[in-house]
């Protein structure tokens, strides 16, 4: 490990044969499925085809799911069915690359950290490309934030947690919230997080990710840009937006977890050394040869839970002087 005085960086060695199949088929049968697709995605794909398998998929037992309404989003509130109810609650963003994915496909990894947590979680279905800019995607998650203050929570209350585009909502949503005033999260957790969505092409030397490749990452970043700025451009926060450059102070503790050869790890170690360089307490945990997203992936990676767990109890750290409130939610 090393530490520094606001940054702790850990390496996580091992992998297991599953992980090890896991990346292997990822690499044959999804990353050429990714290149094409990173390509077109100006076409009129039905991007919500995947969401709605996911609706197929059981749900976690040892929790509840509740559909609510916030603002014009629809979103699920997640909650422990027994046991003792932490008073304090996560803001889970969801990833997909701004394209894809919502709350039945991260349905299961949400419910696994509320079991682990034994906090509430409230899981938005924000407004994505192609239909909308990523601007809006952050405009609805700090609205998300506000919801919940707007139910009781104190802003010290509310964790933000985000895998892969929502670790870059994650972080935007708490910059927007500083400039809003609304007072200060517990924390943040990223996982996998993409934090440069700039189409630049600087990109090279990267690792040869399982999943991820430098090609279809920029023509991904390009396909933002054309959104934002069909939308008039950014107002705020939006793909054009470098998080690696912005102002990042009064930012709340954070937590990146990240697969140590992804195509987004030199990013998130140039970020966590960002934060840490701006008085952010940083913790960097770097995982020895983990697909994108891992955490989210608990249910089959053993490194995924293992991940997810030490997540959980990160979340419930940040807590541990402080009671919190009893609000609705």
């Amino acid at each position: 490990m090393t530490t520094g005085q606001e940054l702790a960086i850990s390496f996580v060695a091992g992998r297991s044969l599953r992980a090890r199949a896991v990346c292997k088929a990822a690499k044959l049968l999804v990353k050429p499925a990714v290149y094409v697709g990173g390509h077109l995605l100006d076409l009129p794909w039905p991007f919500a085809v995947a969401e709605l398998a996911a609706k197929c998929l059981p749900k976690l037992s040892g929790v509840t799911v509740e559909p609510v309404r916030v603002g014009e989003m629809y979103a699920e509130i997640i909650r422990p069915a027994a046991g003792p109810r932490s008073p304090h609650v996560l803001l889970y963003l969801h990833g997909g690359a701004f394209y894809v994915g919502g709350p039945n496909t991260h349905r299961r990894a949400v419910s696994h950290l509320v079991r682990e947590t034994g906090q509430t979680a409230l899981v938005v279905d924000y407004r994505q490309s192609p239909r909308h800019p990523v601007s809006s995607s952050v405009r609805d998650c700090a609205e998300a934030f506000e919801w919940l203050i707007g139910r009781g929570y104190q802003a010290g209350d509310i964790s933000i947690v985000g895998d892969s585009a929502g670790g870059f909502l994650s972080v935007a949503t708490a910059i927007t919230v500083r400039q809003r005033s609304l007072g200060k999260p517990a924390g943040l957790v990223c996982w996998s997080p993409g934090l440069d969505f700039t189409p630049i092409p600087h990109r090279r030397g990267r690792y040869r990710d399982a999943l991820i490749g430098r090609r279809a990452y920029n023509a991904l970043c390009r396909s933002l840009a054309k959104v934002e700025s069909r939308a008039g451009g950014a107002d705020g926060i939006g793909a054009t937006t470098s998080l690696l450059c912005a102002d990042v102070t009064g930012l709340p503790a954070t937590l990146i977890q990240v697969g140590s050869q992804e195509f987004v790890a030199p990013d998130a170690v140039d970020f966590a050394r960002h934060l840490a360089d701006n008085g952010v307490r940083t913790t960097l945990e770097l995982w020895d040869r983990q697909i994108h997203v891992f955490p989210v992936l608990a249910d089959i990676l053993p490194e995924g839970m293992a991940a997810l767990r030490r997540a959980a109890v990160y979340l419930n750290e940040l807590h541990a002087a402080t009671p919190g409130t009893q609000p609705a939610a």
